[in-house]
C-alpha cells in the first residue's frame, strides 16, 4: 500500500512542478522576480524555460529539506501565497485573457477569498504550542515588505497579456 501512495505522490508532483515552473517563468517575464532577465530565458533548443524549471526544482527540494528540520521555517515560506488576493480585494481591475468564468467568477472568487482568509489566520501561528522567538513565523512578512520597497514596487507591473484587450473582447463576444 505505501507503494501506491508513493506512486500517486510522484505523479502529482509532475503537475505541481509544471505549474510551479510556469508560474516562475510568467512572473520573471513580467519582471516580478529577482533576476527576471535570467529566469525569463526560454531554451531555443527545447522551447522550455529551463532556468525557471531548475529554480522550481531547487526551491521544492530545499523546502522539503527545511520541513524535515523545522516546520516553523517551512511555514514561513508557504504563507506569501495567501497575500495574492490583495489586488482583487483593493478593487484594482484585472484584465482577462481568452478564458473567463463569466457568471461563476464572483461566486468562485468569494469562496476562494473566504477559504484564504480562514487558512491565513492559521498560517501565521507557530506550528507548536509555546513558541519562542526562533519558532515564531514572521520572517515571510519582513522579507515580503523588504523586497517590495527595494525592488518590487519599481519593477512589477502585473500580468503581461499577449494580444490587445480589444481582440480579447471580440473573442469573448464570439
Amino acid at each position: 500500500m505505501p507503494a501506491v501512495t508513493l506512486v500517486a505522490v510522484m505523479i502529482a508532483n509532475f503537475g505541481l512542478q509544471a505549474g510551479c515552473s510556469r508560474t516562475a517563468w510568467a512572473f520573471a517575464r513580467d519582471k516580478g522576480l529577482p533576476a527576471s532577465r535570467f529566469l525569463e530565458n526560454v531554451s531555443p533548443r527545447t522551447q522550455v524555460p529551463l532556468r525557471a524549471v531548475i529554480l522550481s526544482v531547487i526551491i521544492q527540494s530545499l523546502l522539503g529539506l527545511i520541513n524535515i528540520s523545522s516546520t516553523a521555517a517551512f511555514n514561513a515560506f508557504i504563507t506569501p501565497g495567501v497575500l495574492g488576493v490583495l489586488k482583487r480585494l483593493r478593487g484594482e481591475p484585472i484584465p482577462y485573457g481568452p478564458f473567463s468564468l463569466r457568471k461563476w467568477r464572483n461566486p468562485i472568487n468569494a469562496v476562494a477569498i473566504l477559504y484564504t482568509f480562514f487558512t491565513s489566520f492559521f498560517l501565521f501561528w507557530p506550528a507548536m504550542m509555546g513558541p519562542t522567538a526562533t519558532t515564531m513565523n514572521c520572517g515571510v512578512v519582513f522579507f515580503s515588505v523588504f523586497w517590495w520597497f527595494v525592488e518590487g514596487r519599481k519593477s512589477f507591473v502585473g500580468p503581461n497579456i499577449e494580444g490587445k484587450l480589444n481582440q480579447l473582447a471580440v473573442k469573448r463576444q464570439e
